[in-house]
């Protein structure tokens, strides 16, 4: 089975493209049955070299050389996609982000492998790839060495769980799942008190899977409503659900004189306080607090005043005890929630245009807007974290900042488009700007330059199957 790795590292953006410098590079984990699912070919293989030499470190006196780009093994066990005795894997490097050299693997190192396939390149490893060094894969090769007959099936399961403002989800029991495979036969499961389902010895190919929610429960993100999972022979699928209490609160943020405010809205319970849920306001100030159950709260802004934590609660109150007291019945959703940041908090407004090299205008990236808290130069600062947009056809963008404070802009192409170029960076960003006034006219160029490309050219097809 293909694994489209565009794909993958698309879902993977927080990992492959952070926010700013400061945000280190994450990848969620997965089981070895999943890894193995997912994987086009699984090996262990001595690394012979690579074309790209990341950097090198000395380790009890050896150099130790870390490569990526294309990268020769010697394999030594096969258990999946390989059955030549040397192969090469293409390991992206992620140049310019804060996964840059995270896949890069050791000259000379023995390594348990999970590649997939990239159109482009063939099989390929990033820097979220369950890839790592034979003498760290106990558990990984007590999985594989016990695999069941080829033909036994895959397994598919999941969890349906409901936030509910705490750290941890609030399993959803007794929700019927359906699960239709791509001839349409259908499979009813149920979730435990746990909130697990799972099903064994299902044939590879592609499933759907559709949990069927109790009223006044909606799905938390729109796609979860039907989930596609790829299940393989021997390997897992997993499919989670997270959900919501179809309640919700929403308004508008603003300065005083009205222009969108760039903040974090705090929802807080009266009654719990650790249970809160969190909404960043979009490029017109609009909030909305999703998922909220029965229950009575509080809205707040959380700010810095001469470095002192202050809440600013709705309606315009740093007193907590002034504060409106929102009671909310289950389902039930409370509008129109507006009201106004101290007057002196003024939003200023930032506008100008991301080209590529080339001149082209940049449509359709991302922008943001980072504050830099070391800055002494307001004596009252909203945590905002950031602003962002995305430019319009021609490249153009307009963000709202806070007078006083001082930012940089940072833009983030098309995290799949970028891959399929393979270019070195698909993120830009500008000198800190001091913003006292509105300005205008930024621009912001985002580089084109294409990854060196290997002498011995992409694979072209993945290895026939073992």
């Amino acid at each position: 089975m293909r694994v489209n790795l565009i794909a993958v590292f698309a879902t993977l953006v927080v990992a492959l493209l952070p926010t700013d410098s400061t945000r280190a590079c994450s990848c969620g984990e997965v089981s070895p049955c999943e890894a193995f699912g997912y994987a086009s070919a699984v090996f262990i293989g001595r690394m012979l070299g690579g074309t790209e030499k990341y950097r090198e470190y000395a380790k009890e006196g050896v150099t130790v050389s870390l490569e990526s780009g294309q990268v020769r093994f010697a394999v030594e066990e096969s258990f999946k996609g390989v059955t030549a005795t040397e192969i090469t894997v293409f390991v992206m490097n992620m140049k310019g982000t804060s996964c840059e050299g995270m896949a890069a693997l050791a000259r000379g190192g023995t390594y348990l492998v999970y590649a997939g396939y990239l159109e482009s390149v063939g099989l390929a490893i990033g820097p979220c790839s369950a890839t790592k060094p034979v003498d760290s894969a106990k558990t990984d090769l007590g999985f594989l060495r016990s695999l069941q007959q080829p033909g036994s099936g895959g397994r598919l399961y999941g969890r349906v769980a409901v936030e509910t403002g705490t750290r941890e989800p609030t399993p959803l029991p007794d929700v019927t799942v359906i699960v239709e495979d791509e001839a349409h036969k259908r499979i009813e499961l149920k979730t435990d008190p746990d909130g697990n389902f799972e099903a064994n010895g299902l044939k590879p190919g592609k499933y759907l899977v559709n949990p069927l929610l109790p009223e006044n429960y909606v799905f938390r993100d729109s796609h979860q409503e039907k989930r596609v999972v790829h299940v393989s022979d021997r390997g897992c699928a997993r499919a989670p659900f997270w959900v919501n209490v179809n309640g919700r609160v929403a308004g508008r943020l603003s300065d005083s004189s009205g222009r969108p405010a760039p903040a974090y809205l705090i929802l807080e319970s009266v009654d719990e306080p650790q249970r809160i849920f969190l909404s960043h306001t979009d490029d017109e100030g609009v909030y909305e607090l999703q998922g909220v159950p029965a229950g009575k709260y509080l809205l707040r802004v959380d700010m810095k005043k001469d470095d002192k934590e202050i809440g600013y609660y709705h309606p315009g109150t740093i007193d907590r005890s002034k504060a409106t007291v929102m009671s909310i019945s289950m389902g039930q959703k409370l509008d129109e929630q507006n009201f106004h940041l101290p007057s002196a908090l003024q939003v200023v407004v930032v506008q100008g245009t991301v080209t590529y090299s080339d001149g082209r205008g940049a449509g359709n990236v991302e922008v943001r807007l980072i504050p830099d808290y070391g800055s002494k130069s307001a004596a009252l600062q909203v945590d905002d974290s950031y602003s962002d947009t995305e430019t319009d056809g021609l490249g153009r963008f307009t963000l709202h900042g806070y007078k006083g404070l001082t930012y940089k802009i940072l833009v983030l192409d098309d995290l799949s488009r970028a891959i399929e170029e393979q270019r070195e960076s698909a993120r830009a960003e500008t000198e800190k700007l001091l913003l006292n006034k509105d300005v205008d006219n930024v621009k912001v160029v985002l580089p084109l330059k294409p990854r060196t490309a290997p002498k011995d050219g992409p694979q072209k097809k993945p290895p026939s199957p073992r």
